[in-house]
């Protein structure tokens, strides 16, 4: 949730992942997308806003100043295999929010850590757990300050675990 101090509005966002495929109540291969609304009271919200793009998306964070709005999460946009993630940013003013801007430079396989095989298909899943951690900030500049968990490690040095990054980008 995000709280813009210059207009008084409050934002939300999350991940549903309604188009996400099931076998009975367990997951088999999840397609989060990321929604937004909005209110000027706390009382009456906006409709929905989907965010995002038809690849799996989850862990969106919000941050909101003077109705410019940005939105980041972690996206399989850019992996065909559907496996590997990336970190991405949505941007816009209130509601209307405009394309996948790629934040990562290189994709990150959540396999390499927390490999899970599934009980019943035996396959491998996605990946179980990530860190599951992302943030977004805003300033009064307009600068988006994102900040997501990165499990590769350092590639060729030692082996995956899970660290801390973040950006200052320019947005609007």
């Amino acid at each position: 949730m995000a709280y813009d101090r210059v207009t008084g509005k409050l934002w939300i966002t999350w991940a549903d992942d309604r188009n996400g495929t099931y076998d009975g109540f367990e997951s088999v291969k999840t397609n989060g997308d990321n929604f937004v609304v909005s209110s000027s009271d706390g009382v009456h919200w906006s409709g929905l806003t989907k965010v995002g793009t038809s690849a799996d998306e989850v862990f969106p964070a919000i941050a909101a100043v003077a109705g410019r709005v940005a939105v980041t999460s972690y996206t399989r946009t850019y992996d065909p295999a559907g496996i590997n993630l990336d970190y991405a940013m949505w941007t816009g003013r209130g509601n209307a929010l405009g394309p996948i801007h790629r934040v990562t430079t290189v994709s990150q396989n959540p396999n390499v850590q927390f490999v899970g095989i599934g009980l019943e298909s035996g396959n491998v899943l996605q990946g179980e757990f990530i860190g599951d951690y992302s943030a977004v900030a805003m300033g009064l500049d307009f600068k988006v300050h994102p900040c997501w968990t990165d499990f590769r490690g350092n590639p060729t040095l030692n082996t995956p675990n899970q660290d801390v990054d973040t950006q200052s980008l320019s947005a609007f």
